[in-house]
């Protein structure tokens, strides 16, 4: 592993953790910020290669990756190889995705066309430039309020272009398959992403004790096959329905403390990502030498008492 595949593992790993954790800090009452801030941590990851790290004056202000001295070839394979795997995976849910659509007939339900597909376990919404919106077959039987508050769910999901910001967290996770931290930023703004759907599908269509029991009993029964990824679905159900339940408000003082945590994170975090930089090897001092020595060899005059 070369020193510009190191720096960017750390600095990857870095960011990951630190709009992760700031993410967390958020509020509960604020699933739009949290979502927010997991959204910048996504995208700014994609900028990680182009950020500049800050002039550094002294060999203790920051974190030096000496640039000879790294070097894992194994380690570039493995990642490799890793990330091309993780790559054919979504190839092959995209091919499937194709397939299903082709599969699910169309219908219209409240003035809308959605498809009804024997492959998908719930509504869902897949799609960037064309979004679009599946129903499973047993649909049709299921009440007006229910198939509103679906329906509503997946609008919100198309509001907020779910399709490109999920698209975007797929690749991220096969490219940072090793990862940790990545793939719980991605877990963020996914399990972020379906509470602000829930709460704008139980508002004014039903109360949220209402219809977290509609999640809890569609939970509850058969499904088939759900292709995962690239479809806006459902995780982590029961806190989704205690966010929905219970509102735990904070005290002002509690909600100051957590911004603040927020903020010095940030900056902190901003500070030492920019300290990441490369460095010469340190272990070859006589080669270092010599190169000075001929660039001084090269740039001196020949004729010193010519005028």
């Amino acid at each position: 592993m070369n020193a510009f595949w190191t720096a960017l593992a750390f600095k990857a790993t870095l960011w990951a953790s630190i709009f992760g954790v700031a993410s967390m800090l958020v509020p509960a009452v604020l699933p739009r910020w949290r979502r927010a801030m997991a959204l910048i941590g996504i995208w700014g990851l994609w900028l990680l290669p182009f950020m500049p790290a800050l002039p550094m004056h002294g060999a203790q202000q920051g974190v030096s990756l000496p640039m000879a001295t790294v070097s894992w070839p194994w380690m570039t394979w493995t990642w490799a190889l890793g990330a091309v795997i993780g790559g054919l995976r979504l190839l092959r849910e995209g091919i499937q995705l194709i397939h299903c659509t082709r599969k699910a007939h169309q219908g219209c339900v409240e003035g809308m066309e959605v498809h009804f597909s024997a492959e998908v376990a719930g509504p869902c919404m897949t799609g960037w430039l064309r979004p679009r919106v599946f129903l499973p077959e047993e649909a049709s039987q299921w009440s007006a309020a229910a198939v509103n508050a679906a329906l509503r769910h997946e609008l919100q999901h198309v509001r907020q272009h779910d399709g490109l910001h999920r698209l975007v967290a797929a690749v991220l996770r096969a490219v940072f398959w090793w990862n940790p931290a990545v793939h719980a930023l991605c877990s963020i703004y996914e399990n972020e992403s379906e509470v602000c759907c829930d709460l704008e599908a139980a508002e004014g269509v039903m109360t949220r004790r209402e219809y977290g029991h509609l999640l809890l009993a569609h939970a509850c029964g058969d499904h088939t096959m759900v292709l995962a990824p690239l479809f806006a679905l459902r995780s982590s159900l029961q806190r989704r329905i205690e966010r929905l339940i219970t509102v735990r408000r904070e005290a002002a003082g509690v909600r100051m403390v957590r911004w603040m945590m927020v903020a010095g994170l940030l900056m902190l975090g901003g500070w030492a990502m920019a300290s990441i930089r490369l460095s010469p090897d340190a272990s070859s001092p006589g080669a270092t030498n010599e190169q000075s020595e001929a660039a001084l060899r090269l740039q001196a005059n020949p004729f010193p008492l010519e005028p």
